[in-house]
Protein backbone atom coordinates (compact mmCIF):
# COMPACT_ATOMS: atom_id res chain seq x y z
CA UNK A 1 0.00 0.00 0.00
CA UNK A 2 1.46 3.31 -1.09
CA UNK A 3 0.69 6.31 1.07
CA UNK A 4 -0.08 9.53 -0.76
CA UNK A 5 2.22 12.38 0.14
CA UNK A 6 0.39 15.34 1.62
CA UNK A 7 1.05 18.83 0.36
CA UNK A 8 2.23 21.47 2.82
CA UNK A 9 -1.24 23.05 2.66
CA UNK A 10 -2.83 19.72 3.66
CA UNK A 11 -0.42 19.38 6.58
CA UNK A 12 -1.14 22.95 7.72
CA UNK A 13 -4.88 22.24 7.51
CA UNK A 14 -4.41 19.03 9.53
CA UNK A 15 -2.50 20.91 12.25
CA UNK A 16 -5.18 23.60 12.49
CA UNK A 17 -8.01 21.04 12.57
CA UNK A 18 -6.23 19.09 15.31
CA UNK A 19 -5.67 22.21 17.43
CA UNK A 20 -9.32 23.27 17.01
CA UNK A 21 -10.40 20.05 18.74
CA UNK A 22 -8.11 20.52 21.75
CA UNK A 23 -9.20 21.94 25.10
CA UNK A 24 -5.69 22.86 26.27
CA UNK A 25 -2.29 23.54 24.64
CA UNK A 26 -0.41 20.65 23.03
CA UNK A 27 3.30 19.98 22.68
CA UNK A 28 5.10 19.76 19.35
CA UNK A 29 5.48 15.99 19.84
CA UNK A 30 1.78 15.48 20.53
CA UNK A 31 0.84 17.41 17.40
CA UNK A 32 3.39 15.53 15.29
CA UNK A 33 2.11 12.13 16.45
CA UNK A 34 -1.54 13.10 15.99
CA UNK A 35 -1.13 14.14 12.36
CA UNK A 36 1.57 11.56 11.58
CA UNK A 37 4.57 13.70 10.70
CA UNK A 38 7.99 13.85 12.35
CA UNK A 39 8.76 16.26 15.18
CA UNK A 40 11.14 18.38 13.12
CA UNK A 41 8.57 18.98 10.36
CA UNK A 42 5.85 19.76 12.90
CA UNK A 43 8.13 22.28 14.60
CA UNK A 44 8.88 24.00 11.27
CA UNK A 45 5.20 24.24 10.32
CA UNK A 46 4.20 25.50 13.77
CA UNK A 47 6.91 28.18 13.81
CA UNK A 48 5.81 29.46 10.39
CA UNK A 49 2.19 29.47 11.52
CA UNK A 50 3.22 31.39 14.66
CA UNK A 51 4.87 34.05 12.48
CA UNK A 52 1.59 34.31 10.53
CA UNK A 53 -0.37 34.80 13.76
CA UNK A 54 -2.34 31.54 13.48
CA UNK A 55 -1.01 29.76 16.57
CA UNK A 56 0.21 30.84 19.99
CA UNK A 57 3.45 29.43 21.38
CA UNK A 58 4.74 29.29 24.92
CA UNK A 59 7.83 27.57 26.30
CA UNK A 60 6.96 25.69 29.50
CA UNK A 61 10.07 24.15 31.02
CA UNK A 62 11.61 22.14 28.18
CA UNK A 63 8.36 21.87 26.23
CA UNK A 64 7.02 24.01 23.43
CA UNK A 65 3.27 24.30 23.85
CA UNK A 66 0.91 25.43 21.11
CA UNK A 67 -2.72 26.43 20.75
CA UNK A 68 -4.78 28.35 18.22
CA UNK A 69 -4.37 32.10 18.54
CA UNK A 70 -8.18 32.55 18.64
CA UNK A 71 -8.34 30.35 21.76
CA UNK A 72 -5.50 32.25 23.39
CA UNK A 73 -7.24 35.59 22.78
CA UNK A 74 -10.42 34.29 24.44
CA UNK A 75 -8.66 33.49 27.72
CA UNK A 76 -8.03 29.83 26.93
CA UNK A 77 -4.43 29.90 28.15
CA UNK A 78 -3.85 31.30 31.64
Amino acid sequence: MVRKRRTSEEIRRDILEYLKKQTFPRTTGQIARAIKINWYSANNYLRKMKDEGLVYHEKVGRQNQWCLMEYYKHGFVK
